[in-house]
């Protein structure tokens, strides 16, 4: 019998999402400004899970928007929400301005074109 890996997988998360199933990570999608294919992979997870099962926490779609930009008083709040198993998706283009404390509880998804 093999042994199931620890290591968070990206596939796994949107699945869960899509079962309404808990994550314990939030993803950043990290990413200069342009076409890097974003927005694109957005669109899809909420097209893959349904847009029933997303709700609005940004202008852009489903999405924290410019995570890097959210103050210090926000950060417990979005920890709180991770921590209670709720997932969230999350976009940058400036990872190194992201608090370091919610990168503890995130994955990162380096995107390039």
């Amino acid at each position: 019998m093999g042994r199931r890996s620890r290591h968070f997988h990206e596939r796994s998360f949107v699945d869960n999402l899509k079962n309404n199933r808990p994550n314990d990570k939030m993803i950043i999608l990290s990413g200069k400004n342009g076409r890097n294919g974003k927005t694109t992979l957005i669109k899809e997870i909420i097209q893959y899970i349904g847009e029933n099962n997303c709700y609005d926490c940004a202008p852009d779609n489903n999405v924290f928007n410019g995570i890097e930009s959210y103050h210090k008083k926000q950060v417990p709040l979005l920890k709180n929400i991770i921590t209670y198993k709720q997932s969230i998706i999350a976009d940058t283009n400036r990872i190194e301005n992201v608090n370091p404390s919610l990168l503890e509880v995130s994955k990162v998804i380096n995107m390039y074109h």
